[in-house]
C-alpha cells in the first residue's frame, strides 16, 4: 500500500527495508529478515501469512506490531479527522498470542498533546519510559492509539514492559462503554471525560524473553 511504501522509504534512511509480499501459495519468505514490521492491518490476514509470521516470531524473530484498534475517517472538505470506528481486522490476535492485550478503545491525553493548531488530545506526545529499548528516542507522537497491556493469558517466560505511556491526564474511550458505533474525533471537539477518570495509560509495550519449547 501507499502507507507501506512511505514507511519503507523512511526506514531506508537507516535500514535496508523491503516490502515482503506473499507468494502465490500464500507463504512468506522471511529468510534473512532481522525484523518484521506489521503496519496497521485493516483487512483479514490470510491463514498462511498468519502461520508464517507466528513461526518467525516463535523461532526468535523480532517483530514490530503497529496495531490500529480504530479507523479514522477524514472529511476532505474540512481537511481533518471526523469519526473513528472499530477496526475489526486489526490483527490484535497476533499480539494476544504472546500475552499482550490490545484494547478496542481510543486513548487521549488532555495535557501532553500536539496542537493542530489547537491542542488535539488524540495526537498524544508520549515519552519513552524504557530508554534501553527506545535508544536515543525520547518522545513519540501517537495518533488515535489504543491501550495495551498484559492479557489474562500471559506467557510465563515472557516479560511485558511498558515503553510508551500517556501523562497522568490520559483518558480512554470505549465503544462498549459509550454504546456508540463511532466516536466524533474532530479537532474542534473535546473527548467526554471526568477528572477522576484521567490517569496514566499504557500505549505501547515491548515483549522480551524466551518462548517455551514446543
Amino acid at each position: 500500500t501507499a502507507d507501506m511504501q512511505i514507511l519503507a522509504s523512511a526506514l531506508d534512511t537507516q535500514y535496508d527495508a523491503v516490502v515482503v509480499a506473499a507468494a502465490d501459495d500464500g507463504s512468506l519468505d522471511l529468510g534473512g529478515v532481522d525484523l518484521v514490521a506489521i503496519v496497521g492491518p485493516t483487512e483479514e490476514v490470510p491463514v498462511a501469512e498468519r502461520e508464517a509470521l507466528a513461526q518467525y516470531i516463535d523461532r526468535g524473530g523480532k517483530a514490530l506490531l503497529l496495531i490500529d484498534p480504530v479507523l479514522v475517517g477524514f472529511d476532505r472538505t474540512a481537511g481533518g479527522p471526523r469519526i473513528a470506528v472499530p477496526n475489526e481486522n486489526s490483527f490484535a490476535e497476533l499480539a494476544a498470542r504472546y500475552g499482550v492485550a490490545v484494547g478496542g478503545d481510543l486513548l487521549f491525553d488532555m495535557r501532553s498533546n500536539v496542537g493542530v493548531p489547537i491542542p488535539y488530545p488524540y495526537l498524544m506526545r508520549t515519552p519513552v519510559s524504557e530508554p534501553t529499548i527506545g535508544g536515543n528516542v525520547e518522545t513519540v507522537v501517537l495518533a488515535w492509539a489504543g491501550s495495551v497491556g498484559a492479557s489474562e493469558r500471559q506467557v510465563p517466560s515472557l516479560q511485558i514492559i511498558p515503553i510508551l505511556e500517556t501523562s497522568a491526564f490520559g483518558g480512554q474511550r470505549s465503544f462498549a462503554q459509550e454504546q456508540a458505533p463511532f466516536f466524533d474525533v474532530r479537532t474542534e471537539t473535546t473527548p467526554p471525560y471526568s477528572a477522576g477518570e484521567l490517569t496514566q495509560r499504557v500505549a505501547a509495550v515491548a515483549v522480551t524473553g524466551p518462548l517455551p519449547a514446543g
